[in-house]
């Protein structure tokens, strides 16, 4: 049983990503669940590195946040399900707590509420990590890489035949770089102190980013035409 670990999530040949089982239509975003998960973790005291470990490792197991459950049972009969792939095996009941607090809540165990609630319920109990890592230490972590192999291998703990740190690491950054991104674009934004040319300019193409059209500032690919007494 080589793909299972002690942890009690467990793994598939591709260390996580051959999860299946599509969320439904009406549930989030897999696109946006990311940044969501950036927001709420480091409005929970998470270093943004930190938090960007868990999300790339997250995104692995998940293969990227498009499936709730793996493909195939591990050696014990069970599959993991979630973001983090929670699992029943080993003598641990992880998906079964998880399914449980989700259902304790009120939420549906493939809802971005019920896996982040249950995320930050089970990381905030502490009780599953090795290797002398606890969660205020990991909060407090700035090294993205060595956070990003710190929670694989002290908190999720796959086989490491099929840990695959490279693309945890690769998810990890583009979302830490993502993360940056959408803070220096909302810098100043809501504070007139701070709205300076260089920041509406940088929103305006954040913006355009998102699929939104944008045609008042020069900068941005439009003429725009004011009054004198203009603000824009």
């Amino acid at each position: 049983a080589g793909n299972v670990d002690t942890s009690g999530i467990t793994h598939g040949p591709t260390g996580g990503a051959n999860a299946g089982g599509k969320l439904r239509a009406g549930q989030t975003d897999p696109k946006t669940i990311p940044m969501k998960l950036m927001k709420d973790l480091t409005g929970r005291g998470y270093s943004k590195e930190a938090a960007a470990a868990v999300v790339g490792n997250a995104h692995h197991e998940s293969a990227g946040f498009t499936a709730h459950e793996e493909f195939e049972p591990n050696a014990y009969g069970t599959k993991g399900a979630g973001f983090l792939q929670w699992t029943n095996a080993g003598g641990s009941s992880r998906r079964s707590n998880f399914e449980a607090w989700a259902k304790s809540q009120g939420l549906d165990p493939k809802s971005y509420e019920a896996n982040s609630g249950f995320m930050a319920h089970e990381l905030a109990g502490g009780a599953h990590w090795s290797g002398g890592m606890n969660t205020e230490s990991f909060k407090k972590m700035k090294d993205l890489g060595a956070a990003t192999t710190s929670f694989r291998k002290n908190y999720l703990r796959p086989d490491p035949s099929v840990a695959n740190d490279p693309s945890r690491l690769a998810n990890a950054n583009k979302y830490l770089n993502q993360y940056n991104q959408l803070m220096s674009s909302s810098q100043g934004v809501g504070d007139p102190s701070k709205t300076t040319s260089t920041n509406i300019v940088a929103m305006g193409q954040h913006l355009q980013g998102q699929g939104f059209t944008v045609k008042e500032h020069p900068e941005f690919g439009g003429v725009g035409k004011h009054s004198p007494n203009s603000h824009h």
